[in-house]
């Protein structure tokens, strides 16, 4: 499946409780998730703190990550992922464009 370029990154930060938990179910919404205009996510843990994950989805609008972080039954697919509401942060970002020259907006 091909992915358009992303011009928006949804940034998750959160605790969870057993890393390989959540990583199952992260897994086993792919298909959603790319069907919702994410495309492949890099996830990243603290060697130190393995409870922490930081997900980063790159989409095609930040109306499609929002969308996408949005949808209905969130609490309960949190819920089922073992992460901890009270510790989740979540960002849209998009791409600083840096050249020799400074930021370009």
């Amino acid at each position: 499946m091909s992915h358009p370029v992303p011009t928006s990154y949804l940034v998750v930060d959160q605790r969870v409780r057993d890393p390989h938990v959540w990583a199952a179910g992260f897994h086993s919404a792919s298909t959603a998730r790319a069907e919702a205009g994410g495309g492949p996510a890099v996830l990243l843990t603290d060697p130190t703190d393995p409870g922490r994950v930081l997900a980063v989805v790159p989409f095609a609008s930040p109306e499609q990550a929002r969308a996408w972080r949005e949808r209905s039954g969130m609490a309960q697919v949190m819920d089922q992922a073992g992460i901890d509401p009270a510790s989740v942060v979540v960002r849209v970002l998009t791409p600083l464009q840096v050249t020799t020259e400074g930021v370009r907006s």
